[in-house]
């Protein structure tokens, strides 16, 4: 199998998540007794795994891999980790790797997963747990005591050179199209792309199917200039971990974010309120139907755009009527363009909200509306606006 054949045996020969693989290379190479256990989180497929054995052979480590979900009582973990040695038989260093942490929570768990948090006070030797999810209340405890290092999907372009070099490697030649298939349809996991590409070249099978994965929508907005055909960005953003509304407002932000021409950011901003009046509708009729709708007209205006991922936590409802609303707001989002040196974009989205909260919390709202240049008409509807908006967030 290829996953085999090219699993890389030094971590500089992975693909993806760099900085997580330099902060893993570094932590092991400068361990010592007391070093804070690390741990590794991220959807399968990405390389946690690969990771883990590829720092370990460069360093001269022995990896002792267990499956903590096999081991879920607190008996059975006990008996498997008492008595690790720092150094094995043959004079190995031992690192202990314990995986699927996660599977710890089921309804067979006996004291495992106390267990678990208790043994890490006491280990003497590198120590790495690794899970696929982190949204359980024993992994929340668990990351107090550890170094957290979050792995992401692997970038559509990345994983496509990755495998074209994997072609070239076994001297074989695949259409582009297919290639790009086998990418898509691994959607960031790098075993299911080697697997398909693999598929496609020895035996002809298609890899036009789709693995049950889910999105976030930085995942989304990152992969959409690679992504082929607007179908596939459909695809990607109807599995998005996010409601239509963050869908909106995440893109949203980011447009403003990046650095398009006239004609990208007119039709990126044009799906953004097509969409926006859509899940207005949706709200006032309750036909959850039009739902479907959404994902298609985003789809739109964010294909084969380069965005910068902004995730901005500003409510919606906010950024909207700061936009399209009020004239009171927009003249003073032109003084903080001013006073901060920055785009009308950026001070919409980082600066408006909290100078307007600092302003009323200190009183100082008259004299913000007097640098910017509000007569007394625009300072009393900057008070009513700025206190809807604190009372919004609050």
């Amino acid at each position: 199998m290829w996953t085999e054949k090219y699993r890389p045996r030094r971590i500089s020969e992975m693909v993806g998540n760099e900085d997580s693989r330099r902060a893993f290379y570094e932590w092991l190479k400068g361990w010592r007794p007391g070093t804070e256990p690390v741990f590794l989180v991220g959807p399968p497929g990405i390389g946690k795994t690969t990771m883990v054995y590829a720092a370990a052979n460069e360093l001269g480590y022995y990896v002792m891999e267990l499956n903590a979900s096999d081991f879920r009582t607190k008996s059975a973990l006990e008996k498997k980790l008492r008595g690790i040695g720092r150094v094995t038989i043959t004079g190995e260093k031992t690192l202990l790797f314990l995986d699927e942490i996660d599977g710890l929570l089921s309804t067979e768990d006996r004291g495992g997963a106390e267990y678990l948090l208790n043994f890490i006070d006491g280990c003497d030797v590198p120590l790495v747990l690794a899970a696929n999810r982190e949204d359980l209340d024993f992994i929340k405890k668990l990351e107090k005591k550890v170094k957290v290092l979050r792995l992401r999907r692997v970038p559509l372009r990345e994983l496509e050179l990755y495998l074209r070099y994997i072609l070239d490697r076994e001297k074989l030649y695949a259409p582009d199209e297919a290639i790009r298939t086998a990418v898509i349809s691994s959607k960031g996991d790098v075993r299911a792309a080697i697997n398909n590409l693999q598929s496609i070249v020895t035996m002809g099978v298609p890899a036009g199917f789709y693995r049950d994965q889910d999105y976030t929508l930085m995942e989304v907005i990152k992969n959409a200039p690679f992504v082929r055909t607007k179908q596939e960005l459909v695809r990607m953003l109807s599995n998005a971990l996010a409601d239509p509304e963050s869908k909106v407002l995440t893109i949203f932000n980011s447009v403003l974010a990046s650095r398009l021409a006239p004609n990208e950011r007119a039709r990126a901003l044009r799906a953004v309120a097509d969409a926006d009046l859509v899940l207005g509708r949706i709200l006032r009729t309750q036909r959850w139907r039009l739902l479907r709708y959404i994902d298609r007209i985003l789809a739109d205006g964010l294909f084969r755009l380069s965005l910068v991922p902004v995730d901005d936590a500003t409510p919606w409802i906010i950024k909207r009527r700061i936009w399209n609303d009020s004239p009171h707001l927009r003249k003073l989002s032109s003084y903080l363009v001013r006073r901060f040196r920055t785009s009308r974009g950026a001070a919409i989205m980082f600066y408006l909200v909290p100078v307007l909260i600092n302003a009323k919390i200190a009183n100082r709202l008259e004299r913000l509306a007097h640098e910017a240049g509000l007569d007394e008409k625009g300072f009393n509807a900057l008070v009513r606006e700025t206190t809807e908006i604190f009372s919004s967030i609050r």
